[in-house]
């Protein structure tokens, strides 16, 4: 019974982990974040230019996304050097991606970036063969232990 249980947990971890339940869709941006606060932050300092405002939006930020420490800080210090050649330190350009379909748009994303340089005509021509492989692996890998499952099964009523 014990060993039935500790396979059923098994295949259903292995089957939670390969649809990409990934932890970094559920946290916070930051550099999404500092982006607003900078967007804030010129209402404020355009609204009043004491510069009073700015600093009520940044401490605000601050409060509310304390784990965007580091972001809001260099974001603070940006806008303190006020230098206008300098590059806006949060570009969306440099965000981490984000893979809505877990492994399967990393896998994609792979191929078709790192692999063909983006070329669309290597993807059509070769591209489709590497995207499927992963499949018939996951498949084979998954039904091993499911196999064994009903192995069990079959034993126990005979």
């Amino acid at each position: 019974m014990n060993l039935k249980r500790t396979l059923l947990i098994s295949v259903i971890s292995a089957l939670v982990a390969l649809l990409g339940l990934n932890s970094a869709n559920g946290s916070t941006n930051c550099r999404q974040v500092a982006r607003d606060v900078q967007s804030d932050g010129v209402v404020a300092t355009t609204s009043d230019p004491s510069g009073q405002a700015a600093v009520k939006v940044f401490t605000g930020a601050l409060t509310a996304y304390p784990e965007c420490k580091t972001e809001l800080e260099t974001l603070w210090e940006w806008n303190q050097a006020k230098d206008p050649s300098s590059m806006f330190p949060f570009a969306k350009s440099g965000d981490p991606k984000n893979y809505p379909l877990g492994p399967i748009s990393w896998w994609w994303d792979v191929i078709y970036n790192k692999l063909f340089g983006g070329n669309s005509i290597l993807m059509f021509l070769f591209g489709w063969e590497l995207f499927l492989v992963p499949f018939p692996i996951v498949f084979i890998l998954l039904s091993i232990p499911i196999r064994l499952v009903f192995a069990l099964f079959k034993r126990k009523q005979n």
